[in-house]
């Protein structure tokens, strides 16, 4: 039944336009027969009237086909369609081949399918129609450049500037041909110059930040990652090369901290070897490390502007780099990695009291996560909480026995309360699990000399000094283990090392005093043996 009323009302729809078609047509051959009636002049005007009135429809029409065509291109082009899109911007041309849109928008969609001959002929024509076209030179330029034509590319760019100097995106592009043919100085000002036309300009952010990391200048190339993750974090170019400058700069500057170690344990009154080593700290992140072994620098040349400067720009940066940070993670929406991550911002800063309340609020949304409860735990230890932080510890390895950091700080406590034979068991699986930590090696030895196993805590300080040539305390120890094995000497020298290296750290002034006795009282005992 609809069907049947459907097809009676498109009947009559065509019923009605014939009609309205014949009563048109009657109107105007009565209208002619009416000047043909009168003056032949008057049919000349009005026949010369409805000419120029039909070539008026003629043009709009053609210029309606001309504008419908390249908007259909545009919309293919916008849903991916990009071969629709060429043939309805070529469909404009031929209806007007001085239409410079249809040429550029035509060069943009055969560069999207990599037609770049037919790309730049387009393009050549939008430039020959329109010289002063800013755009027209800048897509000139990027043809060339996807062509491996980087010097004809540079002049396309420049001219594109040349037009429109405060465009951005004009510089950032100049910025990549440079960068493409390693002329990274050039690169880097022509970045800079599009950040500072546009602060939120990602992308030339991060390429500065790839020309740091290829000149060398680690530290610089991580700040900038850092930078480019505030304003996009799911920029996955950035997170990848932020990891790997971190990895090459602890590379590079933990050759260093070792090299500077072993110069300090020589010659332990060269300020020199104290700067150089806690400026290496710095460029590893180390910001605490850093600054106590600057202080020392300061300490063992106390007159020098050079230490005082170095000290001073080390805190600041710390302090810059902590607030950066802590308002980066603030921003973001408190989730258990945010949360831990501030906490462990506190933490690095030796703010205790904050990163432990931090910690606490991130194991209330992931309240078994190991790694939080380690932390939460480590800053607990720091605080003196051993029984609290013994209770986190002692769940971790029940669910992860190879959780060597558990098992250290395990070693640790007991240790503080005195229990040997306990800190000894934990402190060697974690020895195990971690050969390389020269503090599980340092306390190793303390819970084995305890608990009477000479060998195995002489064995131990010497790996840790081995390691972490410029830990103090250890030449203490072993100073303490020889003269417990009746070798003097040794003892002597281990001491007198530990003297020259203490000397400049006032947290080990009691120490100091203890050993500078039993020096004195032990050169007095081998000199009087010896004049017998």
């Amino acid at each position: 039944m609809a069907s049947q009323n459907l097809n009676k009302n498109t009947h009559y729809q065509k019923m009605r336009m014939k009609c309205r078609w014949k009563s048109l047509f009657t109107f105007a051959r009565a209208q002619i027969r009416l000047a043909l009636d009168h003056k032949i002049q008057l049919v000349r005007i009005d026949l010369a009237s409805i000419l120029i009135f039909l070539l008026s429809c003629q043009l709009q029409i053609v210029l309606a086909d001309k504008t419908l065509y390249l908007e259909k291109g545009i919309q293919a082009a916008e849903k991916g369609d990009f071969q629709a899109a060429i043939n309805q911007f070529r469909r404009a041309i031929q209806r007007d081949p001085q239409n410079t849109s249809a040429y550029f928008y035509l060069s943009r969609a055969y560069q999207e399918i990599g037609d770049l001959e037919f790309a730049l002929t387009a393009c050549q024509q939008v430039i020959s129609l329109r010289p002063d076209l800013a755009d027209g030179h800048n897509d000139l330029g990027q043809i060339l450049h996807r062509q491996g034509q980087f010097q004809k590319a540079i002049k396309a760019y420049q001219h594109a500037i040349k037009l429109g100097p405060k465009s951005a995106h004009f510089h950032y592009n100049l910025g990549t041909a440079y960068h493409t043919l390693g002329q990274f100085s050039k690169a880097k000002t022509i970045y800079q110059t599009a950040l500072n036309l546009d602060q939120q300009f990602t992308s030339a952010r991060y390429n500065l930040g790839a020309i740091y990391q290829k000149q060398g200048r680690v530290n610089e190339a991580i700040e900038t990652y850092e930078q480019v993750l505030n304003e996009v974090p799911d920029h996955t170019d950035a997170h990848q090369s932020l990891t790997f400058a971190v990895t090459e700069k602890q590379k590079l500057f933990g050759q260093l901290i070792l090299k500077y170690q072993t110069a300090i344990a020589i010659q332990p009154d060269e300020a020199n070897n104290y700067r150089k080593l806690g400026l290496a700290y710095y460029h590893t992140g180390q910001w605490f490390q850093a600054i106590q072994t600057l202080k020392i620098a300061l300490q063992v040349d106390p007159d020098s502007e050079q230490r005082w400067a170095d000290l001073g720009k080390v805190q600041s940066q710390l302090d810059r780099h902590v607030e950066h940070q802590l308002q980066r993670y603030n921003r973001a929406s408190q989730t258990t990695e945010t949360a831990t991550r501030i906490g462990q911002i506190h933490l690095a800063s030796g703010q205790l009291a904050s990163a432990e309340i931090y910690f606490r609020r991130a194991l209330k949304l992931a309240p078994t996560y190991p790694t939080i409860q380690a932390n939460l735990a480590e800053v607990l230890y720091k605080q003196n909480k051993w029984d609290e932080a013994k209770k986190i510890f002692q769940q971790i390895i029940r669910y992860y026995p190879k959780h060597g950091n558990a098992h250290k700080y395990l070693g640790l406590i007991a240790h503080q309360q005195k229990l040997p034979h306990q800190a000894l068991k934990h402190l060697e699986v974690a020895n195990n699990l971690n050969p390389n930590d020269p503090t599980t090696c340092y306390y190793l030895g303390l819970a084995a000399n305890r608990a009477s196993n000479v060998t195995r805590a002489l064995a131990a300080y010497q790996l840790a000094s081995r390691l972490k040539p410029d830990l103090v305390d250890v030449y203490a120890s072993l100073g303490d283990i020889y003269l417990q094995l009746g070798k003097t000497n040794a003892s002597l020298m281990f001491y007198k090392k530990f003297i020259n290296m203490a000397q400049y750290q006032p947290d080990l002034e009691h120490k100091l005093d203890r050993i500078k006795a039993k020096t004195v009282e032990l050169t007095n005992e081998t000199e009087r043996l010896k004049s017998q």
